[in-house]
């Protein structure tokens, strides 16, 4: 059976679907013109964070839960998958809801371009709203991911707590003596010495 990623990987993957949401929000995803009696024909570009804006609201959360996935415990980490799943929805959610009207958001950027809501040309959709899409997909899997593996993920900071105290009735390690598994280091040595002890 695969472990699957790790708490690492899910982090990164995280951070980087959130990063592309927020790059994709601030691109061009519709294009088209209307006319202007004094201008002409004059182009229109909206961009993603105008057509839908809960991809550039979702990106920054994705960001967010991924740094809390990074530093959190069992309990931080579900709270965190669960922040990158939602984030990963509402980017999806945003952008395709974006793309099921494309004229009525260029209209509009016509309208605020001009003064009146009216096209010339047929709008043109980018590539870039799908790359949103895909952004969100991967961070609902990731999120989810996270919930279903956050109880077997260990703090991150557990491999510096200090030692646990020896059970009751066990010997007390002498002090200056090293761990079996790991030889003296010079500091332990200089210890002995100061001490009368002989380090070898």
């Amino acid at each position: 059976m695969t472990r699957g990623p790790s708490r690492r990987r899910t982090v990164l993957v995280a951070l980087g679907a959130g990063a592309a949401a927020l790059v994709t929000g601030t691109a061009v995803w519709l294009r088209s013109a209307t006319t202007s009696p004094v201008e002409g024909e004059v182009p229109v570009a909206v961009v993603g964070s105008v057509v839908a804006p809960g991809v550039n609201a979702g990106g920054l959360l994705a960001l967010a839960a991924a740094v809390a996935l990074a530093l959190g415990g069992r309990w931080g980490a579900r709270l965190a998958g669960a922040g990158i799943l939602l984030a990963g929805a509402l980017v999806v959610g945003s952008a395709l809801g974006g793309l099921a009207d494309p004229e009525r958001a260029a209209a509009s950027a016509a309208s605020d371009a001009v003064g009146v809501a009216t096209l010339t040309a047929d709008v043109e959709v980018t590539a870039l709203p799908w790359l949103a899409v895909a952004a969100g997909v991967v961070l609902v899997a990731a999120g989810a991911w996270a919930l279903a593996r956050a109880a077997r993920w260990a703090a991150p900071s557990a491999r510096h707590d200090a030692p646990a105290a020896p059970a009751a009735g066990a010997p007390a390690r002498p002090r200056g003596a090293s761990s079996a598994d790991a030889p003296p280091d010079d500091h332990d040595s200089w210890d002995a010495l100061s001490r009368g002890e002989d380090p070898t």
